[in-house]
């Protein structure tokens, strides 16, 4: 990625050389002001170098704003060409379960963005040049370059102390207080708990504590940071004053003359000005480098592999499950041990068990929403993973639990953010609507299917309504293959109803289906159902059979193998332990 970066940022740093020579027009101008002009008295010479100083500063404001514009550029070239490619990885199949740590790469992106466009970067460049000026000064006089010297290694020094002793704090101190913005949101958002159980006045008291703590260890990070920050200005002040001294104390020598001795004082600014920020320039450069460390390896990642495959965009679709297994990052323990299944065309299947069984994480597994972490699952008969996302999305209906819309109209949640508009989409979001049972209250909506939703929309809409167009959205243009993750939460009987009424059609058209459910209305729609408990398939077979067993205390948590009855086909098994 840098690589394409660096053709871009390579004007920068050939101006930034340019700027950082033309810093040195003042100290040369007084110069030759005192040394030339007041001696010589010649005002012809004050006219000339007056004019070659002006051009200097005006070229130096020139560069100054085309650097500051190029920066602006490359910040821009970045969102335009990263931005899409990260949000499309961050919505792979390796998201994360927590969204605050989805987020990551594309606030990576905006600190790099932020880098390459504020004044920081140029700060970076300033950096080396207090060597140099450093360097001048010891030209003029090495006495005044060792006062230089010891001046910028005192700065430096308090600046890296200050940095290792405040920043441990700050940090702190900002994530606890992001913690307590957290629960004060989650409070608000359960405020109507809150309120009814009396609890007002203690959650605002915990609330005051945890931000009284969380204040007391900022106020001390920035008490910290005041000291240095005061300390850092009084030490520059008194190396100028030092500067001075010298210069004076020498020209008394007869060693330099005046005008060296005011070069110095300037040059001795120029030099001190990156000194005190070469730290915050170190920190930049290594936040940077962890930025594009992270994106590279996020845009490594081929969501569509080389050997991508395609299914028809008609015809039935089997599912095949060998030994998948998936464990979350971080952790040692398997959310879903390996599972091994098959699911014949046109099959309804249902997930139950009770909590924390792992019936959603086998449920994103086969809707292809998450990848395992061992074996594979298969669709008629090629990997989900080698599946391209758009063509077989096309094929699937997804409603994953507590799912909340995204934001957008209703149209646009309904077909899938489909780039096509027109009547044909417009039927087709109806139809969808109208088979979840919405589309009247849709229709009651001021601005209908337009109404924009999704979090911060100004709609009012009930849990159940959010609902059913979550549902309307899975079966919108008839899907081979529905999964879908408690799909009677929230819904009234009437709404219920309507979904009965959308996996009769889907059966009727041979779709597949799998339902993570506990309503026996909507079991009552599967041929087959699957037991799990604590990540592990316990039992799976005909529904009135794994009904009776659990009924009648027969379901072990023992190890079972499943073989195929050929008198069934490959829709129904029979159980057998091993």
């Amino acid at each position: 990625m840098m690589a394409k970066v660096w053709p871009l940022a390579l004007p920068v740093v050939l101006f930034s050389i340019l700027v950082n020579l033309l810093r040195l027009t003042v100290p040369l101008y007084m110069l030759q002001v005192i040394d030339r002009v007041l001696s010589s008295e010649s005002e012809e010479t004050l006219v000339s170098i007056s004019i070659v100083a002006f051009a200097a500063l005006a070229t130096s404001n020139f560069l100054s704003t085309s650097i500051a514009l190029m920066q602006n550029q490359i910040g821009a070239w970045l969102d335009e060409k990263l931005y899409r490619n990260v949000v499309k990885n961050t919505l792979g199949p390796s998201v994360p379960a927590d969204p605050r740590s989805a987020g990551g790469p594309v606030r990576e992106l905006g600190q790099l963005r932020q880098f390459f466009s504020s004044p920081t970067i140029s700060t970076v460049l300033e950096v080396p040049w207090s060597f140099v000026f450093i360097a001048i000064l010891y030209y003029l006089h090495p006495t005044i370059g060792m006062v230089a010297t010891a001046a910028a290694i005192i700065l430096l020094t308090i600046s890296i102390v200050g940095e290792s002793s405040s920043q441990p704090r700050t940090r702190e101190g900002q994530r606890e207080k992001e913690m307590a913005v957290g629960a004060l949101e989650a409070a608000v958002q359960s405020s109507d708990a809150v309120r009814a159980m009396g609890m007002t006045d203690r959650i605002a008291d915990k609330l005051h504590k945890q931000n009284v703590e969380t204040s007391g260890k900022m106020t001390k990070a920035s008490r910290g940071t005041t000291i240095i920050q005061n300390s850092t200005r009084f030490l520059r002040t008194l190396a100028q004053i030092s500067i001075l001294g010298t210069g004076a104390y020498l020209v008394l020598q007869n060693e330099v003359t005046m005008g060296t001795m005011i070069a110095g004082s300037i040059l001795l600014g120029l030099a001190l000005s990156p000194v005190d920020k070469a730290v915050g320039s170190l920190k930049a450069l290594t936040g940077m480098k962890r930025s594009v460390e992270m994106l590279n390896n996020q845009l490594a990642v081929e969501l569509t592999p080389a050997d991508a495959a395609s299914l028809p965009l008609k015809g039935g679709i089997s599912i095949s499950v060998r030994q998948a297994m998936f464990m979350p990052q971080g952790q040692r323990r398997p959310v879903l041990r390996p599972v091994s299944l098959e699911i014949a065309e046109g099959e309804s299947i249902g997930i139950i068990g009770p909590v924390a069984a792992g019936k959603s994480t086998l449920c994103r597994l086969l809707a292809g929403a998450t990848a395992p972490s061992s074996g594979s699952v298969r669709a008629n008969d090629v990997e989900l993973v080698r599946l391209s996302g758009e063509a077989f999305g096309q094929r699937v209906g997804y409603l994953g639990q507590a799912e909340e819309p995204l934001v957008g109209t209703i149209t646009e949640n309904i077909s899938r953010f489909e780039s096509s508009s027109g009547t044909d989409t417009d039927a087709a979001v109806a139809a969808a609507a109208k088979l979840a049972g919405i589309n009247e209250a849709i229709l009651a909506l001021p601005q209908r299917f337009s109404t924009t939703i999704g979090r911060g929309a100004d709609a009012v809409l009930s849990r159940g309504q959010i609902q059913q167009i979550l549902i309307a959205r899975t079966f919108y243009k008839d899907p081979s293959y529905i999964v879908m993750d408690e799909p009677g939460a929230f819904l009234d009987k009437t709404a219920e109803g309507a979904l009965i009424a959308a996996l009769d059609a889907a059966r009727g058209r041979r779709a597949t289906i799998v339902l993570v459910t506990q309503r026996a209305n909507l079991l009552n729609k599967c041929d087959r159902l699957i037991y799990l408990r604590e990540g592990s398939l316990v039992t799976v077979g005909d529904r009135e059979q794994v009904l009776r067993e659990l009924s009648q205390g027969n379901v072990n948590p023992g190890p079972r193998r499943i073989e195929q009855d050929p008198r069934q086909g490959q829709g129904n098994r029979n159980l057998r332990k091993s």
